[in-house]
């Protein structure tokens, strides 16, 4: 779904991804793949969603008070591409920060 966001946002499973995106129907060469790190942590978001103990389906930013670890963490205190690519696990981090450690390692997996 595209939204007049200038970023993507998923409540629940529905990924919404920016307005300039809805032509695009593959994101890995579309504007040279430009936009497939935004696909990988929204698709983040939606699987923490449906795999976690999210039973009224909040959104990641709202879910980012709730935490995969000991203590819940606010949403923000995003990390370097190398402080994720140096964390082992995802435990501790709050949704944001798992999207974006699964978007990193995702990229270095493909060489990116």
């Amino acid at each position: 779904m595209a939204s007049g966001k200038c970023g993507g946002f998923t409540p629940y499973t529905e990924i919404n991804l920016p307005k300039q995106m809805a032509a695009c129907a593959d994101l890995t060469t579309c504007s040279g793949g430009a936009n497939y790190d935004l696909f990988i942590h929204e698709v983040t978001h939606a699987w923490t969603n449906v795999n976690t103990s999210n039973p009224l389906g909040l959104s990641g930013s709202i879910r980012g008070f709730i935490s995969n670890g000991a203590k819940a963490q606010r949403v923000g205190g995003y990390f370097t591409k190398s402080q994720y690519l140096n964390s082992q696990t995802l435990q501790g981090l709050n949704s944001e920060q798992m999207a974006d450690w699964i978007m990193w390692n995702e990229r270095a997996y493909r060489g990116l």
